[in-house]
């Protein structure tokens, strides 16, 4: 059984693999961000599910969601690790993300960061271009049995 943020990340990942398309000749646009339209295609694919997102903010997190669980976006066209990672420890809540998913060192740097726990990372291509997306939340937020 899927945790509910595991679940959160799946209904985004399904969305964004069918959107894809949208991201076709972004990269060209080098480290630039691609926040709105990640809050967009997010907010559709939660939609008309218990995660659905009740509030866009302006300030703190990004979403808020059904149940009140807040929720940061971080979307760019390169892979910045630093931005990243501020997206869950800025505010201390699940962080989802997408961007340039060639860099296969920087990723696994993130999986391998002891601050952060992985619920999901997905490479996908789109044309030539390879793209990551992903969720993390903060490790002390994890329950964690001896």
């Amino acid at each position: 059984m899927l945790s509910d943020f595991q679940e959160i990340f799946v209904k985004v990942h399904n969305h964004i693999e069918i959107r894809k398309n949208s991201l076709r000749g972004l990269k060209r646009f080098k480290a630039s961000g691609l926040e709105g339209w990640f809050k967009v295609e997010t907010t559709i694919a939660l939609e008309n599910t218990k995660y659905a997102v009740k509030n866009w903010n302006n300030k703190g997190p990004d979403l808020l969601l059904e149940g009140d669980t807040e929720i940061e976006l971080k979307a760019a066209t390169d892979f910045n690790i630093e931005y990243i990672k501020q997206g869950v420890l800025k505010y201390d809540v699940p962080c989802l993300f997408l961007g340039n998913g060639s860099d296969r060192q920087k990723i696994d740097s993130l999986k391998s960061d002891n601050k952060l726990e992985i619920i999901g990372i997905e490479i996908f291509s789109c044309d030539k271009d390879e793209w990551v997306i992903g969720m993390i939340k903060p490790w002390h937020s994890v329950v964690h049995k001896d």
